[in-house]
């Protein structure tokens, strides 16, 4: 019997939810205070459960509909490419002390032999911080970086990518407790 597909937003939820209890469990190891993981982990369960129990076996999408198909919500984003956009798209927040409408270019560039890419800006020789390969990839497929030309050595934040950049900055100015967490490295 084929199993019916899932929306991709609420695998995306279900997933938020699952990274949280993770990150509460590892701050609660690393402080050495107990944790109910497993309690939880059920909690989680009963609530995805009572949700489908309450949609009467149909799964909608998310309740949050974005007005326009150029936004993707952040929550799609898979956590590490979450980091890369976050380090990249400090300058469009208005509350950054150099907030610019710049073009926001990533240069490839190799370390050991591996692909990493780094932010680049004129006048700045070397950018001090690199992303590796699995946090720029994705944001290229979900259209959120592109190619500049044909070299394929430099991407550059597309308008989809300024948009859903924006948006979280908003979001996270505004302290919305539903944006999901950037990573769960410490």
């Amino acid at each position: 019997m084929p199993s019916e597909k899932i929306e991709p937003g609420i695998r995306a939820e279900f997933k938020e939810v699952a990274r949280e209890i993770v990150g509460r469990d590892r701050t609660a190891r690393k402080l050495g205070v107990s944790q109910n993981t497993i309690g939880e982990i059920e909690r989680a369960q009963v609530a995805a459960y009572r949700r489908g129990q309450s949609a009467n076996g149909k799964l909608d999408a998310p309740s949050v509909q974005q007005p326009s198909e150029l936004f993707a919500d952040w929550i799609a984003i898979p956590p590490r490419c979450r980091d890369t956009l976050w380090s990249i798209s400090c300058t469009l927040d208005k509350d950054h002390a150099s907030y610019n409408d710049e073009p926001i270019v990533l240069e490839q560039l190799l370390s050991d032999r591996r692909p990493r890419w780094r932010q680049f800006e004129a006048g700045l020789v070397n950018h001090p911080q690199t992303f590796s390969e699995g946090g720029v990839g994705p944001l290229v497929k979900l259209g959120l970086l592109q190619s500049i030309g044909d070299e394929g050595g430099r991407l550059v934040l597309s308008s989809k990518g300024i948009a859903i950049c924006k948006e979280y900055w908003r979001r996270w100015h505004a302290k919305d407790k539903t944006l999901p967490k950037i990573s769960l490295r410490p």
